[in-house]
């Protein structure tokens, strides 16, 4: 989004494989209600000789954006949807009575109805998308811009089709891009790729427009064939190699690819990998106001064993692509984690790690908090973790936000008890917990789910996670403090990660296996996964 403050845009992820064939595309759209733009009739007239009837109409429920009118009448009424635009005009007059002489004067219009308010939260669906072939495909990252135009990334097998016509994998999995307006017409896809694997990642947009892409390509040591197989070109020519770190000869390195929202190219940076990355993540991404990219990537495996180095690490580039600052070893052995800037473009990193994991116990989860400004410097750092000296002991952090003050919210997993501020939460719980922008806690919380989160335009936070048996996701969102304001769960598909756009609504991508029905209608995949977009109202 991507997971905050509207002006703001990052993204997160999940993975999986595949291979695939034929494509197929299904789209499904809610039907509204044609009376749920417009507001209630007031009277239309006195009777002759009186005064007018005093009428207030309530507005019906406003559509994306546009609260219902007040009704006309003596007094106006009061628009009832979302966010409104204006009242309703005022009622006529009333007509002269047929008998007894001239009528009296009509009685005056009523006053326009106010705008609608915000109405009552209810996340109902708008309209759904699968898109796949025979084999794995996956939807991983999703933005909106500034129109509520959507960007949605991942990977796909064998020919796709988006709707702007099909797109072949070149071999293995390849990389798709694809931008989306605010109906889920398809306005433009592209792939990216060779005959070996490379997959699309975290996306953002930033305040122009353009959009960041992240993810991983295979390449090789030259030392071990020459000349060396072919990276993938994202637009600016072949992506560079790097030293292998394994004895097969492959890394699977970090790429980052700024476009505008057209699609043309404007630049691509390949990065060597971290660590002995056989399955390498970009966990988010995230751009502050002047257009600066921050990354977060690492690897889930790494032989079993941590590196000296970590598993995690951050590159912040500025708008051109040219290397700002970085960090490594600052995470320890990092696992995930997510990025996000504030206002003055300090970068906000929320982790959790495994101290000697791999080694034998002591074994510790801790949640990392920390906070460095625009050159890189470190501002503070809080740890919070347990007692507990098995592996399950401690605590994970992975989704962060930053409100429009600037205060710090993040969401994770505590399996033993942690005081993150207010008091210890219960060991195994989800939680959403509120620092200032010093780091100092405010509260936390348990919540219903602390996987992946964002904030809507009114600062209420919108999370994903697991859900349904383990096959399925969860879709809550709660008030500022973290009360639940609604929940809706969906069987049959896994999400990956949320955006929301100025105007609320919520967009998720994920996959999907077998048959999902995500509030619009059943989504039946094609082969073994299938890419998934939905959308919900505020």
């Amino acid at each position: 989004m991507s997971n905050r403050d509207p002006r703001r845009t990052s993204s997160y992820n999940l993975a999986y494989f595949g291979r695939g064939a034929a494509s197929a595309v299904l789209v499904l759209a809610v039907a509204c209600d044609p009376s749920a733009g417009g507001g209630g009739s007031g009277a239309a007239s006195g009777t002759g000789g009186g005064d007018a009837v005093s009428s207030v109409s309530s507005g019906g429920d406003g559509g994306d954006s546009h609260g219902g009118g007040g009704g006309g009448g003596a007094e106006g009424g009061h628009g009832g949807g979302e966010g409104g635009d204006g009242g309703g005009d005022g009622g006529d007059g009333g007509e002269g009575g047929d008998g007894g002489g001239d009528g009296g004067d009509g009685g005056e219009g009523g006053d326009g109805g106010h705008g609608g308010g915000d109405g009552e939260p209810t996340g109902a669906p708008r309209w759904s998308a699968r898109f796949g072939a025979a084999g794995n495909d996956v939807g991983y990252g999703v933005a909106a811009d500034a129109s509520g135009n959507l960007y949605v990334a991942g990977w796909f097998t064998g020919t796709v089709d988006f709707g702007a016509g099909p797109l072949v994998s070149a071999g293995g999995e390849d990389i798709f891009l694809i931008k989306l307006d605010p109906l889920g017409n398809v306005i433009w896809s592209q792939r990216f790729g060779t005959e070996t694997d490379e997959r699309g990642g975290a996306v953002a947009v930033d305040a122009a427009g353009d959009v960041l892409l992240t993810g991983s390509y295979v390449a090789r040591d030259p030392g071990f064939s020459e000349p060396p197989p072919a990276t993938v070109d994202l637009g600016g020519g072949q992506l560079p190699h790097a030293p292998a770190l394994s004895f097969f000869g492959n890394t699977e390195p970090l790429f980052v690819a700024k476009f505008t929202g057209d699609g043309e190219h404007l630049w691509s940076r390949g990065y060597p990998p971290v660590g002995f990355a056989w399955e390498p993540e970009t966990y988010d991404v995230a751009v502050d106001t002047a257009g600066n990219v921050a990354v977060l990537y690492g690897s889930l495996y790494d032989n079993g064993q941590p590196t000296p180095e970590g598993n995690s690490a951050i590159k912040v580039l500025d708008a051109s692509g040219n290397l700002l600052w970085e960090a490594q070893n600052d995470l320890g052995d990092g696992i995930e984690g997510s990025v996000e800037f504030d206002s003055a473009g300090n970068l906000v990193v929320v982790a959790w790690r495994h101290e000697g994991y791999g080694t034998g116990c002591p074994c510790l989860q801790a949640i990392v908090v920390r906070k460095h400004d625009p050159s890189g410097a470190l501002l503070w750092s809080e740890i919070f973790e347990g007692e507990d000296t098995t592996v399950l002991g401690g605590g994970s952090a992975r989704s962060v936000a930053i409100d429009a003050s600037d205060n710090i919210l993040f969401s994770g997993y505590v399996a033993e008890a942690i005081d993150l501020g207010g008091g210890p939460l219960p060991p195994g719980s989800t939680f959403v917990a509120k620092l200032t922008p010093a780091g100092e806690p405010l509260w936390s919380r348990v919540a219903p789910h602390g996987d992946r989160l964002a904030l809507d335009p009114g600062g209420n936070i919108v999370e994903i996670s697991g859900g349904a048996g383990g096959h399925g996701f969860r879709l809550t969102k709660l008030d500022p403090d973290a009360a639940e304001l609604w929940s809706q769960e969906f069987a049959g598909a896994l999400a990956s990660h949320l955006a929301i756009d100025r105007e609320g609504r919520i967009a998720v991508t994920g996959q999907l296996t077998g048959t999902a029905d995500l509030g619009a209608g059943p989504l039946v995949s094609a082969g073994a996964k299938d890419i998934f977009i939905a959308t919900f109202d505020p």
